[in-house]
C-alpha cells in the first residue's frame, strides 16, 4: 500500500483511539539542535546535538540531563557532521545513525568516566544492499544510496529495528554486526518509532507522523535539490524539516511489530512534540485497550511526557 493509502487509514483511524495526554515538559539547555533518548531501566535521559552546518553554534555534543530539572550533568563532544536522525538508548549506549555515513555510531553512555567515548560502529545496508532482494520493475528509483533512517528502536531481542522511510520498510539488523535479519513493509513517513513489548509477549512500535514533514521528504527523495557543493551532510538538512517552528498536526500510531500494520492511530492537531524520535516510559495493560503508553518526545519546549490509551 502506498504512503497516502497509509494516510487515509489514519485519517479515518486504524482503531478508534483516545486522545493523548500532555503530562508536562522538561526544559533543556538554551538553543538545543537535535534528538532525545531516554532508558526505562536506568530513567537516564540524554541529548545529542546536530553537528555542523546544521549546527551553527558549535560541534555536535552528547549530554546527560536530570530527569528532575534538566541540569547538564555531564557532556561530551562528538565528531559528528549535520543534521541525522534520533538515536536509542539501551544497554549504557546510544546508538546514533548516521545516514549519509551508512553507519550506527555506538556511543558510551552508562559510564560516566567513558562519557561519550565512541565504541565502534555499526554498518547499515545501503539501499543497492536491499535492492538485490526487489525484483528491477519493482524498485524505486531512489536518488541518494543511503539509507534513511528517520528512526530506530531495540527489538525484544537486543537486536536493532531500523525504519527505513525512503522504502516504508522495518529491517532488523543484528546488534553487533550489522546484518540484515529481517524486512518488514510498513508506512513510510515516519518520524520516529520506539519499540513496545506488553506484559503478554506481544511486541509493538510506537511511531509518529508530521504528514508536512512526510510530503517534503517524499519530495526530496524525488527531486534533485542539490546544495552548491555535492556533500552528503549539506544535503542532509532536509531531514531537520520535523524540527520547525509553528503549529504542528502529528498522526501517534501504533504497529504490529511482527507485521508492520498500523492497528491504532490519533490525530494531535497542535502537537507540543515533534514528529521525530520517541522513547517510551511505561506500558501496561489498561481495559480492554492495547494497554496505557507514556513516552517522551523532542518538542519546541523541551523533552515533552505524553500518554496514550489506543483502544482496540
Amino acid at each position: 500500500m502506498s504512503r497516502w493509502g497509509w494516510l487515509v487509514i489514519l485519517a479515518t483511524g486504524a482503531a478508534a483511539a483516545a486522545t493523548v495526554g500532555h503530562v508536562g515538559t522538561l526544559a533543556v539547555p538554551t538553543g538545543f539542535e537535535g534528538h532525545m533518548a531516554y532508558d526505562a531501566v536506568s530513567k537516564r535521559i540524554w541529548l545529542i546535538s546536530y553537528g555542523p552546518p546544521a549546527r551553527k553554534s558549535g560541534p555536535c555534543e552528547v549530554m546527560e540531563l536530570d530527569p528532575a530539572d534538566g541540569t547538564v550533568l555531564e557532556k561530551a563532544e562528538l565528531p559528528l557532521l549535520g543534521g541525522f536522525g534520533p538515536p536509542v538508548a539501551a544497554g549504557g549506549y546510544l546508538y546514533q545513525p548516521v545516514n549519509f555515513e551508512s553507519r550506527i555510531y555506538k556511543i558510551r553512555v552508562g559510564d560516566r568516566k567513558h562519557f561519550g567515548e565512541i565504541e565502534g560502529f555499526i554498518p547499515i545496508p545501503t539501499v543497492t544492499d536491499l535492492a538485490a532482494a526487489v525484483p528491477a520493475a519493482g524498485r524505486e528509483r531512489l536518488k541518494f544510496p543511503w539509507l534513511e533512517v528517520s528512526g530506530i528502536a531495540v527489538a525484544p531481542n537486543g537486536d536493532l529495528i531500523l525504519h527505513a522511510g525512503d522504502l516504508g520498510e522495518l529491517i532488523t539488523i543484528d546488534r553487533a554486526t550489522g546484518r540484515v535479519l529481517k524486512r518488514t513493509p510498513t508506512m513510510k513517513g515516519l518520524g520516529g518509532i520506539a519499540g513496545a513489548p506488553d506484559s503478554s509477549g506481544r511486541f509493538y512500535v510506537l511511531a509518529n507522523l508530521d504528514p508536512d514533514d512526510a510530503a517534503a521528504r517524499d519530495k526530496a527523495r524525488r527531486f534533485d535539490l542539490r546544495a552548491p557543493e555535492a556533500v552528503p551532510w549539506k544535503r542532509s538538512k532536509v531531514t531537520l524539516f520535523s524540527h520547525r517552528a509553528g503549529q504542528k498536526e502529528v498522526y501517534w500510531v501504533l504497529l504490529d511489530g511482527e507485521s508492520g500494520e498500523p492497528l491504532a492511530s490519533v490525530d494531535d492537531m497542535d502537537s507540543p512534540a515533534f514528529a521525530s524520535g520517541v522513547s517510551i516510559s511505561e506500558f501496561h495493560a489498561v481495559g480492554n485497550g492495547y494497554g496505557q503508553l507514556t513516552f517522551l518526545a523532542m518538542g519546541p519546549g523541551g523533552i515533552v511526557t505524553m500518554t496514550w490509551n489506543p483502544d482496540r
